[in-house]
């Protein structure tokens, strides 16, 4: 019943992706974008992932949803393409959801969507893939694509340090819990995080930000991209595209232009 119900939402477009911003605090302008699955229910309503994606990932469809997030991927940036914005556009993959034929699909991806830009993974619970080898083999073979890879949720579970010196990454997604650290402490790690990621050449976003007070802290410690509700709650791509019709690569100017004051 269950992953006939999952398979049944997949098909039918019952899941959707919302986008969210990730935007560079010292121009303004959105560099990024990451997909949000969401799964609209009959009545219309967004459930929150952390109800249903836990049991797509013990389901048997666990490649066919990797598969959807994927071409999601690619489709949203052809699309947000066309319409101006040249930024990347990220989705998340757990590293369980990785399979065998997914060199061969995102060949096939390519060729569907020729105008799409740049497409990032952003790779969550390394933990769960114990042979690194095939983690490794992995992230070749999306770079092989043009596609970047970065490290999501750092600093929860093995997604630390060794993560970071082991794989050919090309991001840091900061876990949003850092930012309710004390002051010091807090001051302390964004400053290291700022100095080690600049040193080693990956880019650093910080999520989770909801107030003035962390984006200026966090802007005076070094951090110059961001993502949280404080610049916009992840929403639907006809709503991001309308919101940023005349402007697509600007937004909040006046949140920014006071952080900025």
């Amino acid at each position: 019943m269950l992953n006939r119900l999952i398979s049944s939402h997949i098909c039918k477009g019952k899941l959707e992706m919302f986008l969210q911003p990730q935007v560079n605090v010292l121009t303004g302008k959105i560099i990024g974008i990451e997909l949000l699955v969401r799964w609209v229910n009959h009545l219309g309503k967004s459930i929150e992932p952390h109800f249903f994606l836990p049991l797509i990932r013990n389901s048997k469809y666990k490649a066919k949803f990797s598969q959807w997030v994927l071409e999601e991927a690619f489709r949203v940036s052809e699309a947000l393409c066309i319409e101006g914005f040249n930024g990347r556009v990220a989705c998340n993959l757990d590293a369980s959801e990785m399979y065998s034929g997914i060199e061969f699909f995102l060949h096939k991806l390519r060729k569907e969507y020729p105008k799409a830009g740049e497409v990032e993974i952003e790779v969550t619970e390394v933990g769960h893939l114990s042979d690194r080898k095939n983690l490794e083999a992995y992230i070749e073979c999306f770079k092989k694509h043009g596609i970047k890879v970065a490290l999501d949720d750092f600093g929860t579970g093995l997604n630390n340090f060794d993560a970071v010196f082991n794989y050919d990454i090309d991001k840091v997604k900061t876990d949003k819990k850092f930012l309710n650290l004390n002051v010091e402490v807090r001051e302390a790690f964004f400053s290291s995080i700022c100095s080690i990621t600049e040193k080693l050449g990956l880019d650093l976003v910080v999520e989770g930000i909801e107030t003035t007070s962390e984006l200026i802290a966090l802007q005076e410690l070094g951090v110059t991209t961001v993502q949280g509700f404080y610049i916009s709650k992840p929403i639907p791509f006809k709503d991001f595209v309308s919101s940023h019709k005349n402007s697509l690569g600007i937004i909040n100017e006046e949140n920014i232009a006071n952080c900025n004051s």
